[in-house]
């Protein structure tokens, strides 16, 4: 189950995902070297948190609050089928009933 909304969450930022694990590990001198652009402070600012992810009895549904640093947040659900193509605006904690 934790595989499954990671592979979802990489899905929605895979830019922020790949950026992330440069930084972590230590390869951004790799990345530099490589001709990739540096993390800068407008790519920082675009990231997302991720808060009160819920996911529904069966498992087939996987709903989350999507908040920027600043901004308004959106609560987003994403299931196998169609991916993550229902958002809502202005929305937080989401509930599945």
């Amino acid at each position: 189950m934790a595989q499954r909304v990671l592979r979802v969450i990489f899905g929605l930022f895979p830019a922020a995902a790949a950026a992330l694990l440069l930084v972590g590990s230590g390869l951004t001198g790799f990345a530099a070297a490589a001709g990739v652009a540096a993390l800068g402070f407008e790519d920082m600012m675009g990231f997302r948190q991720i808060e009160d992810p819920v996911i529904s009895r069966d498992g087939r549904i996987i709903a989350f609050t999507s908040r920027p640093d600043r901004g308004n947040p959106e609560v987003i659900a994403c299931t196998p089928e169609e991916g993550c193509v229902n958002r809502h605006e202005l929305g937080s904690k989401p509930v599945i009933s």
